[in-house]
């Protein structure tokens, strides 16, 4: 059959076949040869290239890509400019920082005498510890003991009130030695009385008893009547003596009575002289508490330290020696803290996606973030209401706090950050798929199309 081939065969209804042939363009040539076969690489660039898309748009159906609101703006200190000042003036004696030092809480500004304030204290002091060691001698005194001093007192002050307890106690028992001494003399006194009543009542029973014998003996004419009368005067006499001596026993006892009185007496009048002198000397040690430290505060005062950590933006006195007037501005003090405070500026088509605790990033232009990093963050606050601009222009405050307040260099070393640096500042929104970005533009169309007039 040479070069044609068969196409089809079709049944005869003799039950024979009968073949059809073509003219083959290829066989005819090549005369001689067998046709080529057809390529294959076609096919598989086309599945290659179609399964590529697939995977692409199955990529960007599901990889995920941040929203980013951007906006611009600088580092402020989270706190206002402290100021520095002295409640008392005086005179500046030295001048401690220069603009631009960084200073740590408590560190020392400026100094100021305190000769006056010092001397203030040493006194009041000197007599805080003086009221301390009289307290003690007072409140002994009142208790009729001998005073205990505490350890801390001075030495000098210590001798002073033991001396002066020593002379009130030698006068005292001055006092009480002549009291004891007219106590004595009242029981010498009393002694005698009774010793003139008990022999008063003995010549009254003798003269009883004689009375009692010569009566009997009068009345039968024994014994002169003279003699019974005798004896009643002897009786007489020594009952007026017994009333006499009664008296004296009286008037002895009240004596004594008087003389214990007296004691007593001169022993309360030390002891209440103690007591008041004691409320007194309270009254004293009470407000010398209340002084004390007043004094103390005005004389640490005196040295003008830092309320904050931060960075020194001024220093308002500049010669030592000079007079600071009370409550004089004396040095600024910038605060810097752990975190950082970003004053963004943001636009209002952006606004509307943003709300306090969204995550940002802050890049600082003054360090390249590709070399240095970025500083994690965090929106704080957004403004209630756009700023206006002098240009017209309009934009939203947003204050973003960062979670650090550093960067580091790729030697190790810490970079300074200073409030007025310039900040741009990344708040993530949200998160998209590649496709919807991808698709955006022909939804905005779709939705366009077709509408205008």
């Amino acid at each position: 059959m040479g070069r044609h081939r068969p196409i089809f065969v079709k049944p005869q209804p003799s039950g024979e076949v009968s073949v059809a042939m073509q003219i083959d363009p290829v066989a005819d040539l090549f005369p001689g040869e067998a046709p080529p076969r057809r390529s294959a690489v076609p096919g598989i660039i086309i599945v290659t290239v179609c399964l590529a898309v697939f995977a692409l748009i199955t990529w960007a159906a599901v990889a995920e890509l941040d929203q980013i609101t951007r906006g611009d703006g600088k580092v402020v200190p989270s706190k206002r400019v402290q100021v520095a000042q002295n409640l008392e003036g005086g005179i500046v004696s030295e001048i401690a920082v220069m603009a631009g030092d960084r200073v740590e809480p408590g560190d020392l500004l400026i100094r100021l005498d305190s000769t006056q304030f010092g001397a203030d204290y040493e006194q009041s002091r000197t007599d805080f510890l003086a009221a301390r060691a009289r307290l003690a001698r007072l409140a002994a005194e009142a208790r009729f003991e001998a005073p205990a001093f505490a350890p801390d007192l001075p030495a000098e002050m210590i001798e002073v009130e033991r001396s002066i307890h020593a002379a009130r106690a030698a006068e005292l028992a001055a006092s009480l030695a002549m009291v004891d001494a007219q106590s004595r003399q009242r029981q010498e006194a009393l002694n005698e009385a009774r010793a003139a009543l008990d022999a008063a009542g003995r010549r009254r029973a003798l003269a009883a008893e004689e009375l009692d014998v010569l009566g009997p003996l009068v009345a039968r004419g024994l014994a002169p009547k003279l003699e019974r009368i005798r004896a009643e005067q002897r009786l007489a006499e020594a009952e007026g003596a017994i009333e006499a001596g009664r008296l004296a026993v009286a008037r002895a006892d009240a004596a004594i009575d008087e003389v214990e009185q007296q004691r007593r007496t001169t022993r309360e009048r030390f002891r209440t002289r103690a007591i008041e002198e004691l409320a007194t000397a309270k009254l004293d040690h009470d407000r010398l508490v209340e002084q004390l430290p007043a004094l103390v505060d005005k004389v640490r005062r005196t040295e003008v330290r830092s309320p904050v950590k931060g960075i020194v933006n001024r220093v308002l006195v500049t010669t030592e020696g000079g007079v600071a007037t009370p409550g004089q501005p004396l040095a600024e003090i910038v605060p810097v803290e752990d975190t950082l405070l970003i004053d963004a500026e943001v636009k209002p088509a952006d606004i509307a996606f943003l709300h306090p605790g969204q995550p940002a990033r802050v890049k600082l232009t003054a360090y390249d973030y590709s070399v240095y990093g970025m500083l994690d963050a965090e929106v704080e606050t957004i403004g209630a209401d756009a700023v206006v601009k002098e240009d017209g222009s309009s934009s939203y405050l947003v204050k973003v706090r960062t979670t650090g307040a550093a960067l580091t260099a790729p030697d190790g070393h810490p970079l300074e950050i200073i409030p007025g640096m310039v900040a741009q500042v990344d708040i993530l929104t949200g998160r998209r798929t590649v496709l919807d970005y991808l698709l955006k533009p022909v939804v905005k169309l779709r939705e366009m199309a077709l509408t205008e007039r």
